[in-house]
C-alpha cells in the first residue's frame, strides 16, 4: 500500500508486512512506471542503483526482486548502472565485479568512489549525484534506487526536503525530488 507524505512534491511511503514484501512492491511498481516512461520515449534510458543494501545484502545475497528489475531493464535495453560508495582501490573494484558477476549483475556501467573522498555523508551524496550527473550525459536518466538518503536525493537537505529526509531510515518511499527532474526515486529499507 502506498501512503502520501506530506511534502511539496510527489512522495508516498510503501506500507507492507516485511522488508521483503517492500522491495516486491517498489519492484512492481517501479516496472510499471519504466514501462510508462518507455512509452514516451526510450533513448538512452538508464536506471541507477546503488549495491550494498540495496541489489545485495551484508552477506552478498541477491535481493531477487531487485535482480528482477535489472533482468527487465537489460530485455527492454534500459542501460543499468551501479553507483556505489565502495572505495575504488584496484582491488575492491576488481573484488565488486567478481560478486557482482557471481550473482550475474550485469550493467553497463559500474561507479566507485575515488580513494581521496573523504567518506561522509555530504561527500558520498556528492560523488552519487556526480556520477548520475556524468551517466545522464550519454542517457536519459528514468529512475535511482537505493537503501540510503544519499543513493537517490541531494544533500544537505533543503526545507523543501526536509520533512522527506526526516522519515526513519527503515522507511520505503517512492518520490520524485524536485531537483532531479522527474526521475524517479526509490529509498529502499535501510535494516
Amino acid at each position: 500500500m502506498l501512503v502520501n507524505v506530506d511534502v511539496a512534491f510527489s512522495a508516498c511511503t510503501v506500507k507492507a508486512e516485511s522488508t521483503n514484501d517492500m522491495h516486491y512492491q517498489c519492484a512492481r511498481w517501479l516496472i510499471r512506471w519504466l514501462e510508462f516512461r518507455l512509452s514516451l520515449t526510450n533513448a538512452h534510458a538508464a536506471v541507477v542503483f546503488d549495491i550494498d543494501g540495496t541489489i545485495i545484502d551484508e552477506n552478498d545475497v541477491k535481493n531477487l526482486h531487485m535482480y528482477n528489475v535489472v533482468k527487465w531493464c537489460h530485455s527492454r535495453q534500459i542501460g543499468v548502472f551501479y553507483v556505489t560508495a565502495r572505495l575504488d582501490t584496484g582491488s575492491n573494484r576488481a573484488q565488486t565485479r567478481h560478486t557482482l558477476r557471481n550473482l550475474d549483475f550485469t550493467c553497463d556501467g559500474l561507479y566507485m568512489m575515488p580513494v581521496e573522498t573523504t567518506v561522509d555523508s555530504i561527500s558520498i551524496c556528492a560523488f552519487k549525484r556526480r556520477s548520475r550527473e556524468h551517466i545522464a550525459r550519454t542517457h536519459t536518466l528514468f529512475a535511482t534506487i537505493g537503501d540510503m538518503w544519499w543513493d537517490v536525493s541531494i544533500l544537505p537537505t533543503t526545507e523543501l526536503t526536509h520533512r522527506l529526509h526526516s522519515l526513519p531510515s527503515t522507511d520505503c518511499v517512492i518520490f520524485f525530488h524536485p531537483h532531479l527532474e522527474g526521475i524517479a526515486s526509490i529509498k529502499l529499507p535501510n535494516t
